[in-house]
């Protein structure tokens, strides 16, 4: 049995390595390049508001559904015990209540980041 010092990366784990690296790149590079049609930051953050609600579900839950979440958790719930089941149910009832609440209402009102809210209050 090797020890996990001894492993080492294969072609095989180069090549998948590699993908992950390139697709994004190449995507970032695309839309650089060939879409810069886009001429205000609203357009830019928010898409003017046009995106499909499949797209936007998609993206929320990619940014809180990462790969530290989906392999940290399970080592904390076994070092730690069920007291992480809190913050999954805390993480259920923000997301609720942020796609209920607050994201209609920052849609009301034309702002593109809870950080305009903020500004707007403040002046």
């Amino acid at each position: 049995m090797s020890s996990l010092m001894e492993q080492r990366f294969s072609w095989h784990d180069y090549v998948v390595f590699a993908t992950s690296l390139v697709i994004p790149l190449a995507i970032g590079v695309f839309f650089f390049f060939y879409r810069r049609r886009q001429q205000s930051a609203e357009t830019f953050l928010v898409g003017d508001r046009s995106l499909s609600v499949f797209a936007v579900a998609l993206s929320m839950m990619a940014s809180t559904v990462n790969a530290i979440f989906i392999i940290g958790l399970p080592a904390e719930i076994h070092y730690h015990g069920t007291e992480m089941t809190y913050l999954v149910i805390a993480t259920a009832v923000v997301v609720v209540l942020g796609a209920h609440v607050f994201i209609p209402q920052y849609q009301r009102m034309k702002f593109t980041s809870a950080y305009e809210v903020h500004r707007n209050i403040h002046v």
